[in-house]
């Protein structure tokens, strides 16, 4: 989706050290002496990680599962502290009491045409030697779910496209005319779909506007960057270059809402959290996304709404910005 596109562009608009050839052209924002100086202890920061002890240590954290209140968790807790103890880091462990519900009973079965009753855990692999241990693993379960017994059709809506559309309601069709029960086979008995509402048409113009509205912002900033690469590192620049910044790291609270998502005010962001039923895994719009996929569709509508406000407000801020670093140097 091109608003994706223009979201990605956010993360490169703070001010980055440009890309110099060999005659070492000053950094923006910093004078030809202060680059010098900015590369050599860059150069020096890069020097310090030993990819052989970063990949020992992640083998050694990961080593057993480590999930939170477990014994191997305090045992990385214990042996991270001692490291940051080593390297001359003032540090503690301190230690906080929290809820944190794990499953006794979870089955997952389908019911019909055939019954099957999902293991609910992963396989052994060879190449993983951590997988064997099934003692200390945490069941497969989803964080955020409650108690409870769940039986319901199982049913892929899809995301409202013309031939999604066009699908259920030629199904719709069938069911009506009794196709389904004119071909019906004792010797092979099967259940007939549910009928379906047919899904309406989702206007996204809107959000692609705003989307492209947002592109063009960030090309003009990053244009107007790249001209005034040489007179940041004015001596004069230095205050307007603090009140550009401070500008833009309200860029990303521009894609945030004070209202939050449908029934998950909790969560701010309009362009990405974790999903209802997928834990930690992230959704990208997700009050759109969430609203299709739960059949809500005027609400789906109305997220299309704030996130393409939330884009056309963080497309105002960058052409803002762009301005302001056209009038540094003047």
């Amino acid at each position: 989706m091109r608003c994706l596109a223009a979201v990605a562009l956010i993360c490169t608009l703070a001010l980055p050290s440009l890309a110099v050839g060999a005659d070492e052209t000053a950094l923006a924002g910093y004078s030809p002496r202060a680059s010098q100086t900015e590369r050599d202890w860059e150069g020096k920061l890069r020097a310090i990680p030993d990819p052989a002890k970063l990949r020992e240590y992640m083998r050694r954290l990961s080593a057993r599962p480590h999930h939170v209140g477990s014994p191997y968790d305090k045992d990385n807790a214990e042996w991270i502290l001692a490291h940051f103890k080593e390297w001359g880091l003032d540090a503690r462990i301190e230690t906080f009491d929290v809820l944190f519900p794990t499953p006794r009973v979870r089955v997952v079965e389908m019911l019909e045409p055939v019954k099957f009753t999902a293991k609910l855990e992963e396989p052994m692999l060879a190449i993983d030697p951590t997988s064997s241990q099934k003692s200390e693993q945490l069941p497969t379960y989803n964080a955020y779910s409650i108690d409870g017994d769940v039986t319901a059709p199982l049913v892929f809506v899809n995301y409202g496209l013309p031939d999604k559309q066009e699908e259920i309601r030629e199904r719709n069709q069938q069911l009506e005319e009794g196709v389904f029960k004119a071909t019906f086979d004792p010797r092979r008995p099967t259940v007939a779909p549910p009928r379906e509402d047919v899904p309406p048409h989702l206007n996204f113009a809107p959000m692609q506007n705003a989307a492209e509205l947002l592109v063009r912002s960030a090309h003009h900033y990053q244009q107007t960057l790249l001209q005034k690469q040489a007179s940041l590192g004015e001596s004069g620049a230095a205050q307007a270059l603090h009140t550009l910044n401070q500008q833009l790291i309200e860029s990303e609270r521009r894609l945030t809402n004070a209202d939050g998502l449908p029934r998950r005010p909790w969560y701010k962001h309009l362009l990405y959290a974790p999903g209802v039923y997928s834990g930690y895994e992230p959704k990208v719009i997700p009050g759109v996304r969430e609203g299709i996929e739960q059949k809500r569709y005027e609400e789906a509508e109305q997220e299309i709404g704030r996130v393409a406000k939330a884009l056309q407000d963080e497309s105002s801020l960058i052409e803002e910005a762009a301005r302001q670093l056209e009038r540094i140097g003047r």
